[in-house]
Formats: structure tokens, sequence, C-alpha cells
């Protein structure tokens, strides 16, 4: 039986093989800080349209939901939802899209979940009626 042919050679098949680039890492960035910058930036785009008694809550150590909750009180359906909708579009801008979002402004609460982050804009009285700053009491509150 006769030996299989010899593959053709090309003009180009002295050439070492072509090596793509890999791409630079980009810098190994802290998750826990990033999620402290993006509750900052959430509180400040809260801020913005006028949102009442923002606190960030520290739930590392505490929750393995989280690690921070912004909860901010509006003072009517329209301003809870110009409040959610204000921040949605703020991390938008950023690249950053939320995990879900529930609630409405009818019900008088709408939480933006953003894995590391959960936002949680609230009516006043629905606000106090939940507790949540007390029902994490342990968490380290942040102004």
């Amino acid at each position: 039986m006769p030996p299989p042919p010899s593959p053709r050679k090309s003009a180009h098949s002295s050439r070492r093989p072509r090596r793509t680039r890999r791409p630079t890492p980009s810098p190994k960035l802290n998750p826990r800080s990033n999620a402290l910058a993006l509750a900052y930036t959430i509180r400040s785009a809260a801020e913005n349209k006028k949102a009442e008694d923002i606190v960030i809550l520290d739930l590392r150590g505490l929750s393995s939901l989280t690690d921070f909750f912004v909860i901010c009180s509006a003072n009517s359906p329209p301003h809870l939802k110009v409040i959610a909708d204000e921040i949605e579009t703020r991390l938008r801008e950023m690249g950053i899209q939320e995990n879900g979002r529930e609630g409405t402004a009818v019900s008088h609460w709408i939480v933006l979940d953003y894995s590391d982050v959960i936002v949680h804009v609230f009516r006043k009285n629905l606000r106090e009626y939940y507790g949540l700053e007390e029902f994490w009491k342990d968490a380290k509150v942040m102004r």
C-alpha cells in the first residue's frame, strides 16, 4: 500500500504560525470597594431627585444575599417612580444593568436589585411599617 500523500506546501509554509495577541488582563478590582462605590453612586442619583432620609446599610458579614442596602423615602407615588428611574438611568449610563425590579409607584415600594447592592425606595409610611433599618440594626449605617 502506498504511503499517504504529503500535505501541499504553500509559499507561506516556512513562516511560523501567527500568534494571536492576548488581551492585557484588567487589574483586579476589589468587589467590596466596587459595591461600596456603587452604593454611593445610587445615593447620589437618589439625592439628585430629592429622595429623603437616604441611608446605606453595610450588610457585609451579616447577609449572604447582598453587601449593601440603599434605603430612601419618597413623598408621593410619582416621586417614588422618578427616584427609581433616575437610579436606573444613571447606572445604565455607566453600563450597569439591574438584575431585577420589583414593585411600582402605586405599591409605594420599588426594589432595584444590583446583586451587591439592593435599593429600596419607599413611601415614608411603608418604610416605617416594614422597618428594614430596625430589622438590620446590626448593620453599620452610612449616610
